[in-house]
């Protein structure tokens, strides 16, 4: 997928609909769901999926026979969690991902308890580190914008880099080289399309590495940066498997040709599934 100027597409997954729990329910209670709503309970698990999340995409206040765990009572906004109170919830689930175990099954559970814990998707990025191992770790990267700690997401995925408006809104005017008016169409991986009206370039730190990356703004994004495939080839960005590690390419790092194809260099010390 490339990026042509007009529409960039790679691959996120921003559902504008909360609708995921969906897919971890049985055949049997995705029955009864359906059944509170007066809708046809006939078809194969997929079909039964696919018919009550489009009628709750279509009807979004008949949610009350959501199967939920136990609410938790309600606090006041002023005494929410903190940081460390969220990483100690997330410790204690005992949870992680290597990056070639089951995701689905591994994106259900996850689902199931910030639910019964009651903490927010924004909250749970906080403690990413802590549910990421192995080859996994790779995906999650802390770097400086303006002298600012930043949490990005390294998409090899994606085609283009993306910025959120609210970390855009955050930086201060020295730190921004430009803002340009563009309009893009950018494909998610759901099938959804969305529109960035603006592009900016900033200088971004990671390691010992500083360029200037060019970003396209999103209107609304879970990760304040991505790293897309164009950052990860401007900055000449090693993704290496075997030693966990996201690195400045030296000399030694001799890409193979189908790896320059797609503008990255994975170093494997075992040969991956396919």
């Amino acid at each position: 997928m490339t990026d042509t100027g007009e529409t960039a597409e790679f691959s996120l997954k921003t559902p504008s609909v909360p609708v995921s729990w969906i897919y971890s329910l049985p055949k049997e209670k995705l029955i009864k769901v359906l059944e509170g709503m007066d809708q046809d309970t006939a078809g194969t698990v997929d079909e039964l999926r696919k018919r009550l999340s489009t009628f709750l995409k279509t009807n979004p206040t008949q949610t009350s026979s959501r199967p939920t765990s136990p609410t938790p009572p309600t606090t006041d906004p002023t005494q929410r969690d903190t940081t460390m109170a969220v990483c100690e919830k997330v410790r204690k689930w005992g949870l992680n991902f290597d990056g070639v175990g089951d995701a689905i099954s591994f994106l259900e559970r996850i689902q199931e308890l910030r639910e019964c814990c009651d903490i927010t998707g924004g909250d749970l990025l906080k403690a990413l580190p802590l549910l990421f191992r192995g080859n996994a770790i790779l995906w999650y990267r802390k770097l400086r914008v303006a002298g600012m700690s930043v949490d990005a997401l390294v998409d090899t995925g994606a085609t283009v880099s993306c910025m959120s408006q609210r970390l855009l809104d955050q930086l201060p005017k020295t730190a921004i080289r430009s803002v340009q008016s563009s309009r893009t169409k950018l494909s998610l991986a759901n099938g959804d399309t969305v529109e960035s009206r603006a592009r900016t370039s900033v200088q971004i730190e990671l390691g010992r590495t500083t360029l200037p990356i060019s970003f396209v703004i999103m209107p609304k994004n879970t990760y304040d940066i991505i790293l897309g495939m164009d950052a990860l080839k401007q900055m000449n960005i090693v993704i290496d498997v075997g030693k966990r590690e996201v690195r400045h390419a030296m000399k030694k790092d001799n890409p193979s040709t189908h790896l320059e194809s797609v503008a990255a260099i994975l170093t494997e010390e075992q040969k991956l599934d396919e």
